[in-house]
């Protein structure tokens, strides 16, 4: 019995505490799944849609980048004759520009998005509503929409699917089942639009999707900059305690450290080594490489291939150089970005409502965006050329005299000997 014992003490206990950065979403590979089910999946595990908009809301550059095409995409209509069409397109009031700012939002954020319509047996009416796109998934034939709040939850709460036909068919909400829902009179449709990749049959991906690694760099650069806050700045390593303690002292020595030593989302890795043959104290080994220039080339990097990936402009993503805002710049990249991305929106999304309204004999083909630029071209010009000095006097509260011959001249004017 008392050489068991000393072998159980003599045995190291060792510890591994993972802190490490949380890796961005990828898509799981595929597993075994014989049960069929009612719906395609959206990636082998039915939640790649949820991962793309995860990482949407994790990395700063790429959100900012995703609201800036939204924002300049939908600045509103030109006022005509379909003014009254466009003020209120839902019996909640919002007009169209509202319902779009989250529609072309799913769009460039998941390559993935649709109109609800909802209208009566006689088709008198129609309303337009927005369904957060990361609820949506097809049927296998692809003829029906199905929604569900919380897909990864699907297999406990199928009753809770709800299904609608896909444009231009037109039905009462069902469930799963096939029987409709109480209370639901209207009839529905899901007019789906999703961004055309090749061997994507059923879902679309966004169009950034070749910039979805930069995106998870990003994300993880600001997490390995938030973990070495979290642990102030505290270096990684190994701890090597010697000691004659037992396994119950030692679990409690490694909880102490792992309580005291490490950040709230346990970040980096603390390597614990708990040996029971009696020594002389503690030791810890730094693990510290020289990486934080690699880091922030990393970031940098990450940064311009993923307003690459997203066919955008460093200027009209909010993001500055040495010398500022250059106007000009961002005035020459807005025209270009007019003409070839925020074009592109303008024309998908045309062409969606005006298939939409057709269907109800509502001519929509007049629809014309507004588009303006971030900065006025007025900021270019330089307002000594065409003020005159009594002009400039005057606005400095200073005196003037406008019959002064000097004074008329303008202020950049130079004076001939």
């Amino acid at each position: 019995m008392t050489k068991i014992k000393e072998n159980i003490k003599s045995k190291p206990v060792i510890k591994v505490v993972n802190l490490s950065i949380p890796d961005e979403p990828i898509e799981k590979k595929p597993k075994i799944d014989t049960k069929i089910t009612d719906w395609q999946k959206f990636g082998s595990d039915n939640l790649f849609i949820n991962h793309l908009a995860r990482i949407s809301r994790k990395s700063p550059t790429h959100a900012g980048i995703i609201k800036n095409k939204v924002r300049y995409t939908n600045q509103g209509f030109v006022d005509n004759e379909l003014k009254k069409y466009l003020k209120s397109v839902n019996a909640d009031g919002k007009s169209m520009q509202h319902l779009l700012r989250n529609i072309i939002f799913d769009f460039v954020s998941t390559g993935n998005t649709g109109f609800h319509i909802v209208t009566n047996a006689r088709r008198s009416i129609v309303n337009l509503y927005h369904k957060d796109i990361t609820t949506f998934r097809l049927s296998y034939d692809g003829k029906f929409a199905l929604f569900h709040k919380k897909w990864s939850d699907v297999t406990r709460t199928k009753n809770q699917v709800r299904v609608i036909p896909v444009f231009p068919e037109f039905d009462k909400v069902t469930g799963l089942d096939g029987k409709e829902i109480e209370g639901e009179e209207n009839l529905h449709s899901f007019f789906y639009i999703k961004e055309y990749v090749q061997e994507f049959d059923f879902y679309g991906l966004p169009d950034w999707f070749s910039g979805l690694d930069a995106a998870g760099i990003m994300y993880k650069t600001n997490r390995w900059n938030l973990s070495r806050l979290d642990n102030n700045f505290n270096s990684s390593g190994i701890l090597l305690v010697d000691g004659d303690m037992s396994v119950d002292d030692a679990e409690d020595l490694k909880k102490e450290i792992e309580k005291n030593l490490t950040g709230e989302d346990n970040q980096g890795k603390i390597i614990l080594i708990i040996k029971q043959l009696g020594g002389d104290g503690t030791k810890f080994t730094s693990i510290n490489e020289k990486v934080e220039g690699d880091w922030v080339k990393l970031h940098e990097q990450s940064q311009s291939d993923l307003i690459t990936a997203h066919n955008w402009f460093r200027s009209l993503t909010g993001l500055t150089d040495n010398s500022g805002f250059d106007v000009k710049r961002m005035l020459h990249e807005y025209e270009v970005a007019q003409n070839t991305v925020i074009q592109d929106y303008h024309d998908l999304f045309k062409e969606s409502i005006i298939e939409i309204y057709d269907h109800f004999k509502i001519d929509m083909n007049e629809l014309e965006w507004i588009s303006k630029p971030p900065v006025s071209i007025m900021s270019t010009i330089e307002p000594s050329l065409y003020v005159k000095k009594f002009e400039a006097r005057q606005h400095a509260n200073l005196e003037f005299d406008e019959n002064d011959e000097d004074q008329q001249t303008y202020c950049l004017t130079k004076k001939t000997k």
